[in-house]
């Protein structure tokens, strides 16, 4: 079923158990970036690691090429760590979209437009 949820932001509250937990894997299906919210901090950092085994390195290539100008694009990896390769003039819009899906590690940022016109960096 497609709800056309991919990039939308949803707010879940109660969401590190039971029916708000449903409710947060149902939308992590669906391609919807998630903000979970909880009282129980033990279960929650839970929820959010669990959400983060499973990525699909072909979902992320998709939503990258159909949403950020750029060429280039590599998305490698396995269901727990994802590497992404892309040239694009609004990195931040990378960024953010994987810091929705988890723990950024490492980051190179190159200035495109200095290494067309024949710059450094």
């Amino acid at each position: 079923m497609d709800l056309e949820l991919d990039g939308k932001v949803v707010l879940i509250t109660g969401g590190a158990r039971g029916i708000g937990r449903t409710c947060a894997e149902a939308f992590a299906r669906e391609g919807a970036r998630l903000a979970i919210l909880d009282r129980k901090s033990d279960l929650l950092a839970e929820t959010q690691a669990a959400r983060l085994k499973g990525l699909d390195e072909d979902a992320i290539f998709k939503y990258i090429e159909e949403n950020i100008v750029g060429d280039s694009l590599l998305a490698v990896g396995d269901d727990e760590l994802v590497k992404v390769h892309y040239h694009t003039n609004e990195p931040w819009q990378v960024l953010e979209y994987c810091a929705s899906l988890g723990d950024i590690y490492d980051v190179v940022i190159e200035n495109m437009q200095r290494q067309a016109d024949g710059l450094d960096g």
